[in-house]
Parts: C-alpha cells; structure tokens; sequence
C-alpha cells in the first residue's frame, strides 16, 4: 500500500515541479511530446499548435488564451503549449472520498 501512496506522490511533486520550472500555473493535463515535430500558427487571432510524430497525420490543438494572452511557456530547450485537444484524461482520486457513485 505505501508504494501505491509513493507511486501518486511522486507523481504529484514531479508534476509541480515541472509547471514551476515552465513558470505557470499547475491546472492542466500533461503529454509529453518530445518526439514530435511541431508549429504553432495564427488565423484571426486564435492559435493553433499542430504536431506529429513520424510522418503521421498531423494533430491540431487550440491553444488557451488567458487574459487575451496564448498560453505558450518556454524554458531552456523546451516549450509548453497549453491547448485544448480531444484526448481521454486519466483522473485519480483517492478511493476514502468516494461519497457514493455506481463504483465503490
């Protein structure tokens, strides 16, 4: 059990680290593409990121804007690119706050 508790706390913390190092804030998801060759394009005033991997079809996200600002973090040889992209997320919770759905 107390490898379970490590395995999510670890995450949690690596996760925090990483938005503190990009500089913003810790309310997204996070995929990590490094692999991928990528452009971020303007139409009208919205941002796009497109992405792929391989010569594969290319991926596009909205990129979220926040006080009319694209949300795009840059830190040494990195980018982070805060889009809206149709993508199962995995969540977790902690089983004790269950406070009664179909699966207990």
């Amino acid at each position: 059990m107390d490898a379970n508790i490590n395995i999510v706390h670890d995450f949690i913390m690596a996760k925090l680290e990483l938005f503190r190092h990009f500089k913003c804030t810790d309310e997204y998801s996070v995929q990590i593409k490094l692999g991928h060759d990528w452009e971020i394009i303007e139409e009208d005033g919205i941002h796009f990121l497109n992405y792929h991997e391989n010569n594969s079809s290319p991926n596009s996200a909205v990129i979220v804007k926040k006080s009319g600002i694209a949300q795009i973090f840059k830190a040494e040889d990195y980018t982070m690119v805060i889009a809206i992209d149709c993508v199962p997320v995995a969540f977790i919770f902690n089983n004790i706050l269950n406070s009664g759905s179909l699966f207990r």
